[in-house]
This record gives C-alpha cells, sequence and structure tokens, in this order.
C-alpha cells in the first residue's frame, strides 16, 4: 500500500530530527529549511500587477459609496478601508489626484507553482519568515461566526489575541478590524470577497508604519482606524517594538478548504525591482500596500509560492503586515521590501473536486506589543 502523506511527513521530520542533531554535534549550521518530498505542490492561475508608465504613480481610488463601482477584481470598499487604514489624509487635494495614478486593474494573470508549506521542515514561524500556520483551539464556529455584529467576534477577537501572545510573547495585543471573506457579489458590512492577486495589507504609508508622525501632528480618532483605541495607539508608540499581524482562517462550508487557498510568497524571493509601491486613496484620504510586479515570462516562478492544503476550522495562518523592529532573520528575509509586510493572495485549486462549495473564511488584524 502506497505512503499517506501524513506517514511519508512524520518519517522525514524523523530523519531530518537525527540531522538537526548530528549538526548541532558538529557545531555545523542547520537552520536551512529542509523539505519533503510527499507534499501537494499546484499550479495555479494568480495575478500580478502591471508597471505603471513612467509618467504615473501605481494607485487606485476606492469607492467613495456602494452604488459607485469598484475597480475589477478588487474588492475593497470605503468602510473597509478606513477600518484598515485609518483616516490619514491625503497631502494633495483629490482634484489634484486624478491624473496621478494609473488604475491598479492592470492585472497580468499568470500560472505560478503552489508549494505546499507542510512539507517545510522546521515549519515556517512568524519569528524566522513572516508568516506560521498555528493551531486554534477556540469557541467561534462557523455558524458562531455567521452574524459578525454579536457578542461572538468580541469573543473571537479575545481568543486571537491570547493566541499570538502565547506564540510571540508580546506584552499585549489588540484585534481591531476583521473581514468575512465570501463569493457572492452581494455582501453586508465586514464581508468581502477574494483578492486573487499578489499584495500586501499595508506599505510605509499605512498608519502602523507612521505611528509617532501621526500622534505629533493629529488626534489618534481623527486618523486611526477606528477599531483600534486611542491608549492601544500609544501604547505601541511607546514600546521597544509593536507589530500588525493578520490571523486568516477558513470557516468553511466543507470539512476542509481545497477551493479556494490564500497563498503567501518567500519574502526572500521578492527582489526590490518586484515591489510596486501603490496609494490607496478613498475620499481624500491616503493608505497604501504593494503590489507584484509581474515577471517576464521566462521568470514565471522566480517568486516562492506556498499555502497549506486542506486547512480546517481549528487552524490559523498568520503573517505579518507589519513590524516596527524585526529580527534578524526577519530583516534579512524582508530586506528588499521598503516595510515589512507579506505577499498574498487568493486563488481557486485546479485540483478541487468540481462539486466543491465556494470557501468562506474570516481575516482578523492584530496590533502586538512588546513593551
Amino acid at each position: 500500500m502506497a505512503e499517506t502523506r501524513e506517514t511519508c511527513l512524520t518519517q522525514f521530520q524523523a530523519i531530518y530530527n537525527g540531522l538537526h542533531k548530528r549538526f548541532a554535534v558538529l557545531g555545523e549550521d542547520s537552520s536551512r529549511i529542509a523539505v519533503a518530498s510527499c507534499g501537494k505542490d499546484v499550479e495555479a492561475m494568480m495575478h500580478y500587477t502591471a508597471a505603471p508608465l513612467p509618467s504615473k504613480r501605481g494607485g487606485l481610488f476606492v469607492p467613495c459609496s456602494p452604488e459607485d463601482p469598484a475597480p475589477p477584481g478588487f474588492p475593497l470598499r470605503y468602510e473597509t478601508y478606513v477600518r484598515q487604514h485609518g483616516r490619514v489624509p491625503h497631502a494633495i487635494p483629490q482634484d489634484g489626484l486624478k491624473d496621478m495614478f494609473e488604475g491598479g486593474a492592470n492585472l497580468v494573470p499568470m500560472k505560478v507553482t503552489m508549494r505546499d508549506a507542510r512539507r517545510l521542515i522546521p515549519s515556517p514561524r512568524l519569528k524566522s519568515h513572516g508568516f506560521e500556520l498555528m493551531s486554534y483551539n477556540g469557541s467561534a464556529t462557523q455558524d458562531a461566526m455567521k452574524d459578525l455584529n454579536t457578542e461572538s467576534i468580541k469573543t473571537y477577537y479575545k481568543e486571537i489575541e491570547q493566541l499570538l501572545i502565547q506564540k510571540t510573547g508580546a506584552d499585549a495585543a489588540f484585534s481591531f478590524v476583521h473581514a468575512k471573506r465570501i463569493p457572492s457579489t452581494r455582501r453586508v458590512e465586514a464581508e468581502a470577497g477574494y483578492a486573487s492577486y499578489w499584495h500586501t495589507d499595508q506599505s510605509h504609508k499605512s498608519w502602523s508604519a507612521r505611528l509617532h508622525e501621526l500622534f505629533g501632528q493629529h488626534s489618534w480618532e481623527e486618523v486611526g482606524p477606528p477599531g483600534l483605541d486611542e491608549a492601544a495607539a500609544k501604547r505601541a508608540a511607546a514600546a521597544q517594538r509593536y507589530a500588525v499581524v493578520t490571523a486568516w482562517r477558513y470557516l468553511g462550508p466543507a470539512a476542509s478548504c481545497r477551493e479556494s487557498h490564500l497563498a503567501i510568497v518567500d519574502p526572500a524571493s521578492v527582489d526590490a525591482s518586484d515591489v510596486i509601491d501603490f496609494s490607496l486613496i478613498a475620499c481624500g484620504l491616503e493608505g497604501g500596500n504593494y503590489r507584484l510586479r509581474a515577471p517576464a515570462p521566462d521568470e514565471k516562478n522566480k517568486h516562492i509560492c506556498y499555502y497549506y492544503p486542506e486547512m480546517v476550522q481549528n487552524e490559523i495562518l498568520c503573517f505579518i503586515v507589519y513590524d516596527s523592529k524585526p529580527n534578524a532573520e526577519l530583516t534579512k528575509k524582508f530586506a528588499s521590501m521598503p516595510s515589512p509586510s507579506c505577499f498574498h493572495g487568493a486563488f481557486s485549486d485546479p485540483t478541487a473536486p468540481k462539486d466543491e462549495p465556494k470557501r468562506e473564511s474570516v481575516d482578523v488584524r492584530c496590533l502586538l506589543v512588546w513593551d
């Protein structure tokens, strides 16, 4: 009988542990990640962003009202924008911005190899790779998450905070915004679609990277995300280190996630020339993220991309949105980035059963503080 995937990984882990001990005795470096040969890599379609013309800057305008059409493939709406990016005013009046940016709807589809991150031994960690798969043993079931305006989301916030404190050693954690991802184009408040292009959640233009600057120029109530209170923001500004982390979780309806996944780009595979500084303009407000520039056709697998196949509801994928003082290992990983932030995006799995239901997921952003 053929080996199961779990048996293969268990045997490879035993081999790796033996080698690790041998390297330790010899005083050699064993930190390089080994890769087991029993994973599920897939070729899938993902979207990059075309570089703007030399006379333009990367960016787009977020619709100011539900009636305004959104750019194709861009699910962010104004209400969600404010919860995520705050109300940082743009230095240039809105009318002066219209001809400055080339829209972010210029997406370039490319087939990419999505590598099974469960094969990596040792497993990636936030402190070493910028992303980590964590076990979740909380109370927020799929049914409990159906109504996002009840006490259930407050309980879920607390559970995410406790998990991240335990895993990172942070002194405090503050969940401040969430979005439920569903396939329908008819969404209610705090719900969003899938973003099927490589992007980060913030940039050096975002409130997190400009925390000290913003406190010097504005009141927090004027510019901060409404879900993050001033006391938490001030504590972060005074701390030795703070970070923003996204916690992404599959909610169903199937037992495991097979139809659509979240993928992460290994930041070490990104060159500075690959990064597009991307502005998000919303009714006179400015935030930002980064987009990944489309590589040449002969470089289609230049970027190392990972996903976790068949995620279940008691697993959470966490990744760095911003880190004010990353350790030496992360600093090296994100060396090409203006600000440390993980590229990620959703993709459809071509190997999924044809009748597989569309997935639902929820992601929470959390501010971590090391006093």
